[in-house]
């Protein structure tokens, strides 16, 4: 938890002079990461769904899911606003460098997670962002791992 701000730059250089253009600091408790693994978002119906992560930190993920997964949660009852819940699986790092989801059971950890958005990106795109529910310790030191693993130096 040592960084708690990052800083993005665009900076660019015109004949020889450099040019900050615009700075903006994240000033969230717990930063997001950008990230690139693939999730298994479990449905009311116990289907399993893979879906790609696009930020994580440590109290929350966003997903990545299309039209027809949004269309099958909401046929399930799940009205996908904030409140609301879905259980996601988070592959275990340590398993092997491709970091996507095994079937085994002891391969990844359970989450729930209580939805805070549902963002459309384009017509068959959405962004689900969520925050883990009460994570327990073992679950709080996969989120570190994950976390670390996908920080920008």
């Amino acid at each position: 938890m040592g960084d708690k701000f990052r800083e993005f730059r665009l900076e660019f250089r015109i004949w020889g002079l450099n040019y900050i253009f615009m700075t903006i600091v994240e000033r969230r408790i717990y930063p997001r990461y950008d990230c690139a693994f693939q999730v298994r978002l479990v449905d009311s119906q116990d289907q399993s769904h893979l879906v790609n992560a696009d930020n994580i930190s440590l109290n929350g993920i966003a997903l990545s899911i299309d039209q027809s997964l949004k269309n099958t949660l909401l046929g399930q009852g799940c009205h996908l606003l904030a409140g609301d819940s879905v259980k996601i699986y988070l592959p275990n790092p340590e398993n092997g460098p491709d970091n996507s989801p095994d079937t085994g059971s002891g391969q990844e950890q359970a989450f729930t997670c209580r939805i805070q958005y549902l963002r459309r990106l384009s017509q068959q795109h959405y962004q689900l962002g969520g925050l883990f529910d009460q994570a327990d310790e073992q679950q709080q030191n996969l989120l570190q791992v994950l976390v670390n693993q996908n920080k920008i130096l």
